[in-house]
């Protein structure tokens, strides 16, 4: 189920296979003046943590433990309570620039790896007519309920968000690199998007460093596509 709407309510070491850039298909653009889209925390709720990894890349949050992605920076996390009962992830974002959309293809990762989802996003800049693939959003240790192949539009008003379900968090093991529930979520490895590292300050939160999407995406957000 996807929507593009304002943002109200539902409101891991990995394998992963890549789907590549050139057997994919630009869609047909429009003229855009430039792409601010913030990627935010994909869990169910607006209370969110992320826990310390036991094999940092850059601080005590972030790690790159997805073979094949080395500059794939990912986030372990879980919502406040650690309750995961009816939690999904999500693919959200809100929409920053006076006129900026991406366009998203759906690639769901084959049996043998740990199950998720990755999320291709390509943006009209700096030429509309052919447009930049920017790189690759992961949502892993999910049970993916959205259609491989799939594909969706972010939204293009400032302040809206586009909010897709991407099926519910996996609650018992689904692979051997599972280490309890939690969303593992990464992104990276191409131009004009960057990884929130500033995302290390735990504030005294009990469980890690706390994130709170929607009410404060300014400083929140776990990717920034820019251009």
């Amino acid at each position: 189920m996807f929507y593009a709407v304002s943002r109200i309510a539902p409101v891991a070491a990995l394998v992963l296979l890549a789907c590549a850039a050139s057997l994919l298909t630009a869609p047909t653009a429009h003229a855009a003046s430039y792409t601010d889209l913030r990627i935010v925390s994909g869990l169910t709720g607006n209370n969110h943590y992320a826990e310390p990894h036991a094999d940092p890349c850059g601080t005590d949050y972030w790690h790159c433990d997805e073979t094949g992605w080395p500059s794939q920076a990912a986030l372990d996390i879980h919502p406040a309570g650690n309750d995961f009962t009816g939690t999904h992830g999500w693919f959200e974002s809100v929409t920053l620039s006076p006129y900026g959309y991406a366009y998203a293809t759906v690639t769901v990762v084959p049996p043998g790896s740990c199950p998720g989802v990755q999320i291709h996003l390509w943006i009209p800049r700096p030429d509309s007519a052919t447009g930049t693939w920017v790189g690759w959003v992961h949502y892993l240790q999910i049970s993916p309920t959205i259609t491989n192949g799939s594909y969706f539009y972010t939204s293009t008003s400032p302040g809206s968000w586009t909010v897709v379900d991407l099926g519910p968090v996996a609650i018992t093991r689904p692979c051997s690199a599972w280490t309890g529930p939690h969303l593992h979520q990464s992104g990276g490895t191409g131009p004009n998007i960057y990884n929130n590292w500033s995302l290390n300050d735990d504030n005294g939160a009990t469980y890690g460093v706390r994130i709170y999407p929607a009410s404060d995406y300014s400083s929140n957000w776990l990717q920034d596509v820019l251009y």
